[in-house]
This record gives structure tokens, C-alpha cells and sequence, in this order.
């Protein structure tokens, strides 16, 4: 199968109550393949009876949500969103947990993937800003965020601790109307 054609079979959508399972496996994965890139460890995930994303999945929640990337059935890559809650910050929320399997990336899904949880993220009423972080290493997500017009803002140094070294985690910001 052409790229092309493989690319066109991908679906993407909000994950939903009956895909907990899915979401489960695929975070826990992404925490085994790149442990440097999340602020938290698969041995840490793996001992919650819950993960971040469960409640908002299982409640179909209308502002934090994640969103999947699908082939034939299998979730190969996801990326959430969530609102603030606050009367003063509700005008932004933040994408968290942003993946792609190794074996379909460097293929436009990441940026396909990050682009839909945008949209459907702005269209909700009095969004005007969404915000992530990025470790410094990581290179190929930061020119990802950048065509997709995401701004760096800031950047928190030695935000993660790894035995004796610090990774620095690089603040970006995308504007709806900018």
C-alpha cells in the first residue's frame, strides 16, 4: 500500500467510553518508548487504577477530551486537550500526552492528529488559547508545533529530573485567531 494510501485509511476521532482499553495500552506504551519525554513514568502509571484521560473518555467530557489516531481498528496515536476550569482561565487549555507508535510516525499523522484535537478544541465557545510544553530534545515534535503555529512563550529549566540529569521543557502557545 501506496503512503498515500495508508494515510487515507487513518481515522481520527475523540476517544470514547469503549476505548479505554486502547487508551490505556497506547499511553502505557509511549511511556516504555520514550520515557524522557513525560513527566511521569510507566511504573508510576502502571500501579493507578486510573489514568489521566478516564473519567474525560468514560463521561464523553465536551472540553477535555482525547483524541485517537486509527488503523484498522488499532489506536496508533493520540493527543489530549484540556480546558481550564477556572472563570479567569477558561480562555485556554492545554495538549498533553501527544503520541504517535514508532512505526507510523514520520508519516503526518502526529501533525494530523495534533491538528483535529486543535480544531475541535477552538470550536468550543470562548477558547482563544492553546498551550503545551516540550521537552528540549525533542526536536522533531518541536518543528511539528511550529508549522502547525505554535510560539515558544518561555522555557522552565531543568523541569525534569533524571537520576543526576535535568531536561528543560520548552512553553509554546498557539493563538485561535493568530
Amino acid at each position: 500500500m501506496s503512503k498515500t494510501n495508508q494515510l487515507n485509511t487513518i481515522k481520527y476521532r475523540k476517544l470514547k467510553g469503549s476505548d479505554i482499553e486502547k487508551y490505556h495500552e497506547i499511553r502505557l506504551k509511549c511511556l516504555l518508548e520514550h520515557p524522557n519525554a513525560f513527566g511521569t513514568t510507566y511504573e508510576e502509571e502502571i500501579k493507578k487504577d486510573k489514568l489521566k484521560f478516564d473519567d474525560y473518555i468514560q463521561q464523553e467530557h465536551k472540553e477535555s477530551f482525547l483524541f485517537g489516531a486509527f488503523a484498522e481498528g488499532e489506536c496508533i496515536g493520540i493527543c489530549g486537550f484540556i480546558r481550564e476550569d477556572g472563570k479567569r482561565s477558561q480562555h485556554r487549555g492545554h495538549l498533553v500526552q501527544i503520541y504517535v507508535r514508532k512505526s507510523y510516525q514520520g508519516k503526518g499523522i502526529g501533525k494530523e492528529l495534533i491538528a483535529k484535537t486543535m480544531q475541535a478544541a477552538f470550536e468550543q465557545e470562548g477558547l482563544e488559547q492553546i498551550l503545551l510544553g516540550v521537552i528540549t530534545e525533542n526536536e522533531q515534535a518541536i518543528k511539528v508545533y511550529e508549522k502547525l503555529g505554535f510560539q515558544e512563550y518561555g522555557m522552565i529549566k531543568e523541569f525534569l529530573k533524571l537520576e543526576d540529569t535535568y531536561l528543560d521543557k520548552r512553553m509554546m502557545i498557539k493563538y485561535r485567531d493568530r
